[in-house]
């Protein structure tokens, strides 16, 4: 069973098959990036064993965290750090936003990324950040954002929150007689 997972052609069809085989491969096979992408396209969990140079390869850590935001929390800080990264992540996955670097989080393109693809990420958009544009698209987005936002009951909030959609009504109505 050995001679198998030090083989590249088995463990490769492994890991299509199942994304935790990288971890009973070979160490080596840790460290290739067809194997490590083969495993973190089916399942971003796999980023846990890929080598350290791996968590560092911007196509690998995209791939894994196309899968799972979590796992860009376990790529290393120069990618966590690197905009173009941060932005093909965030574009896609808002809520990985909250493992970018602290400087990215000041990046208004960045910022505008995660909105335009879940509003709710306002939420872990930094005060400072949170311009009338980026909240109206945020709401626009998702009325639920609205909870996030500064000066939650502004006119202009309350009625974007409610112009396409109902889902947002239930944060002003009046409160039942008690």
């Amino acid at each position: 069973m050995d001679s198998l997972w030090s083989n590249r052609s088995y463990v490769l069809e492994a890991v299509k098959k199942e994304s935790h085989a990288l971890k009973t491969a070979h160490e080596k096979f840790r460290d290739d990036k067809e194997i490590v992408l083969a495993a973190v396209s089916q399942n971003g969990f796999a980023l846990n064993y890929a080598s350290s140079s791996l968590r560092n390869d911007k196509d690998v850590v995209i791939a894994a965290c196309s899968k799972d935001q979590l796992m860009f929390a376990k790529a290393s800080e120069e990618r966590r750090g690197d905009k173009e990264t941060v932005l093909a992540i965030v574009s896609k996955r808002a809520f990985a936003l909250e493992y970018a670097s602290p400087a990215l989080l000041h990046d208004p393109e960045v910022i505008m990324a995660a909105i335009k693809c879940d509003g709710r990420a306002l939420a872990l958009v930094p005060p400072s950040m949170k311009t009338e544009e980026v909240v109206m698209e945020a709401i626009s987005n998702n009325a639920a954002a609205i909870q996030f936002a500064p000066g939650t009951k502004e006119q202009k909030f309350v009625e974007a929150a409610c112009a396409d959609e109902n889902s947002a009504w239930w944060w002003f109505r009046p409160t039942a007689p008690t």
